[in-house]
Order: C-alpha cells, then sequence, then structure tokens
C-alpha cells in the first residue's frame, strides 16, 4: 500500500495475469458522463492531476461534455501501451477501469482511517465529492497516456470496488502504489494486483524500474513489497494527510530483470499475502 521491447514479459501463468475479461461497455468508464475533476476535492496535486494539465506538441485534446461543464482530456499521440490489455483477470481478480459507479465503496473504504493513515495523499475525512473527483482524474489520466489508474475487484464480483491501484510513468522510471479496503486486508489480494500491474507496467520498453514505498509503520505492506521483488534503497521523510504529520517512509524499487527472475521463481518461493 502506498502507492514496459525486446525482453519477454514473465510467464503469465506464473503471475496470474493471463487472461483477459471481456469488456462491458456500459462499465469501463467511458468518455461520456465524464465531469472535470476538482483538484481540491481530490485533495492532491498527484500524478493524475499532471498528466491531465500538462498539454505538449505531441499531444492532442477531446472535450467531453456533462451537466453544463466540459472536461478537456489531453490525448498523447501515442497509443497507450497498456489500455488494450484493460480489463486485465487475475487468478481471483479484476483490473479494471474505474467508474463513478465506484464512488460509494470508494468513499466507504479510502475514509476508513486506518487505511487513510498509510496513504500519503488521502485527507480524513474522505467523502463522495473527494472519491467523485479522484475517478474523474482517473479516467482523464487513463485517457491521457502517461499513467494508468485500474480499480480492484474480486472476479466473482467485477462491479464491486474493494481498491486501486496506480503508475505513473516518469521517464524510464514508473512509480506505483496501490491500498485495498480494510475488509480484503490478509488475504493474498494486494500480492496478486502488484505481480499483474508490474507486469502490465513493463509492457512499456521505455520503462525499466519501478518506484513504490509504505510508511515504516505499515508492515503488511512492506511485506507485500518484498514478495513482489522491490528492495529497499532508502528512508524518507513524507506528509500524510490524514494524520497531518510527516512519516518516515520507506523507498522501494523493482527492476525489470528482478521482476523477470521473480516470475520464473517456483510459486512455493514466492508465499502469499
Amino acid at each position: 500500500m502506498d502507492r514496459r521491447g525486446p525482453h519477454p514479459l514473465p510467464a503469465a501463468g506464473k503471475l496470474g495475469a493471463g487472461r483477459q475479461v471481456p469488456p462491458r461497455p456500459h462499465t469501463l468508464g467511458q468518455p461520456q458522463g465524464l465531469a472535470r475533476p476538482d483538484p481540491e476535492a481530490l485533495g492532491a496535486e498527484g500524478p493524475h492531476r499532471r498528466a491531465l494539465l500538462s498539454p505538449s506538441p505531441c499531444r492532442t485534446a477531446r472535450r467531453f461534455h456533462t451537466g453544463g461543464r466540459t472536461t478537456e482530456v489531453v490525448l498523447s499521440a501515442d497509443p497507450s501501451p497498456w489500455l488494450d490489455a484493460v480489463p486485465l483477470a487475475t487468478r481471483r481478480l479484476v483490473l479494471r477501469q474505474p467508474t463513478f459507479a465506484d464512488v460509494p465503496r470508494l468513499a466507504l473504504y479510502a475514509g476508513d482511517i486506518d487505511v487513510a493513515r498509510m496513504l500519503v495523499a488521502v485527507p480524513h475525512p474522505y467523502t463522495e465529492a473527494h472519491a467523485s473527483a479522484f475517478i474523474g482524474d482517473a479516467i482523464a489520466s487513463n485517457l491521457a497516456g502517461d499513467s494508468l489508474a485500474l480499480a480492484l475487484a474480486r472476479l466473482r464480483e467485477p462491479h464491486a470496488f474493494i481498491g486501486m491501484i496506480t503508475f505513473t510513468r516518469q521517464g524510464r522510471a514508473a512509480t506505483i502504489g496501490w491500498w485495498l479496503g480494510k475488509p480484503y486486508w490478509g488475504r493474498g489480494f494486494a500480492t496478486e494486483a502488484v505481480l499483474a500491474m508490474a507486469g502490465l507496467a513493463f509492457r512499456d520498453p521505455a520503462v525499466d524500474l519501478l518506484k513504490a514505498g509504505a510508511f515504516e509503520d505499515n508492515p503488511g505492506s512492506l511485506r507485500v513489497h518484498e514478495k513482489t521483488g522491490f528492495v529497499r534503497t532508502g528512508l524518507s521523510s513524507r506528509a500524510s494527510k490524514a494524520r497531518g504529520a510527516t512519516v518516515s517512509h520507506v523507498e522501494m524499487e523493482l527492476t525489470r530483470e528482478a521482476f523477470a527472475a521473480l516470475s520464473l521463481a517456483p510459486a512455493s518461493a514466492k508465499g502469499g499475502v
């Protein structure tokens, strides 16, 4: 919890990420109905806002209308190297585009202080207004092509949101982060989602490194990092909005080579969280 090609991708069967779920047109966050996200309601400057608001000469813009308001989304000239694989199914989960139908459950789970205090940019209390703004921002960012934010759900209940996982590309590296609602802790879902998302991130041949981390007082998340191949690179201090304090933060990294080696390891050597 915190926060792609000559090299072959790790075997999908080892990751549990080889199956794609047929898309449901009405559930996958289509542009229609997209409202302009309010960064103040989101409560963070985050990578999704930067991707939305940072045009460049190689980008084009598309406008969407809803409720009398207009959203302009800046799109990359190059197709996303990731979206053609979404939704993505693992053994028990589906990683899919977030939708505004996810707002109530997003607000419920992110509004739990035990979740929020382990995240950097999530305020407490966290309302449906925050959640709606975040979903709009995430959809826009996915379209822009510089990052990917996916909702997590159980495969047997693909419409029931249980958490988020995201990454943002920055040069040769990408920063990945995730969180799950408290009812879904300790069941191995985070490990399963991170392995699938890392495989998806490394589809981009320009990405050689994933960066991540967790607060030092979050041992569960640190175990997930280690079980998915991340290594500690140092300590930093980061402000937690929910705590209203600066907290010691463990910095982690995962290289493409280390991820490939992990995928070839016997399943019994990886364990589960």
